[in-house]
């Protein structure tokens, strides 16, 4: 089925911080008021991986290749920091690296 590129510009509209595919069908970005999240080009269905209120305070925020895992990264002390599921597949966690 192709992908229609009208239908993903429009879910894609909310301010986005970055954006890539993953996999075959796959767009995960980052949004300014919903968080990260994946959505289906074939389907068109989207899902939240981590809500917006987890990366308020994060210097950066990287997304693994297999989606499986999320790193926030925040300028402190030495200390890690597991965050709850939101997606079932995937596990989050958070560091914090020191100057």
């Amino acid at each position: 089925m192709p992908i229609n590129l009208d239908e993903v510009f429009y879910k894609l509209q909310s301010p986005i911080t970055s954006a890539r595919w993953s996999g075959q069908d796959d767009i995960v970005y980052q949004s300014w008021n919903q968080g990260i999240i994946r959505l289906s080009a074939s389907r068109m269905t989207s899902e939240v991986l981590l809500e917006q209120s987890y990366l308020v305070l994060q210097d950066q925020c990287m997304i693994s290749s297999d989606q499986r895992y999320v790193a926030l990264l925040m300028k402190t002390s030495n200390r890690v920091r597991s965050l709850p599921l939101i997606s079932p597949q995937s596990c989050f966690i958070m560091v914090f690296a020191g100057n």
